[in-house]
């Protein structure tokens, strides 16, 4: 396996390899923002494996993405859910303001269909997360 032009011996050292890389980038563009007084505002996409709610309609492409990708056997939830996990640790050590759609009680626990797959939202669910955006801009950055 390779990541970043490394080669690795176990998927371990890989995936750990593609957290650390992740929280990097993070670090880079706060530091571009800030260096040009720009607010900064960090948002977790939302993954449909999170979702605590499915509509049959997401149950039916869960089960079709594990059948042809392994999704769910491969643990791909879990794997991000540790990607967020460490970069909020990340955020919260540098004062990064940072929104993780997938704790959001609208978006997660939601009956209705809000992706087209897994990790795309449909138009429902982009309305949901542009709305939750713009309440953090307004609460975090807005002046009083």
């Amino acid at each position: 396996m390779s990541a970043t032009g490394r080669t690795y011996r176990t998927k371990h050292s890989y995936d750990a390899a593609i957290r650390t890389t992740y929280r990097e980038n993070i670090g880079k563009m706060y530091d571009f923002a800030k260096a040009r007084k720009a607010d900064f505002l960090l948002v977790f996409q939302p993954e449909l494996g999170h979702k605590k709610v499915l509509s049959s309609i997401e149950q039916g492409m869960l089960q079709q993405w594990n059948a042809t990708y392994k999704y769910s056997d491969n643990k791909l939830p879990q794997k991000y859910g540790q990607l967020i996990k460490e970069a909020k640790s990340f955020c919260e050590q540098r004062g990064i303001v940072y929104l993780d759609l997938n704790e959001i009680p609208e978006f997660s626990n939601n009956p209705r269909t809000l992706f087209f797959d897994v990790v795309h939202p449909d138009e429902a669910g982009h309305e949901l997360i542009a709305q939750k955006i713009n309440e953090m801009i307004h609460s975090k950055f807005s002046s009083p």
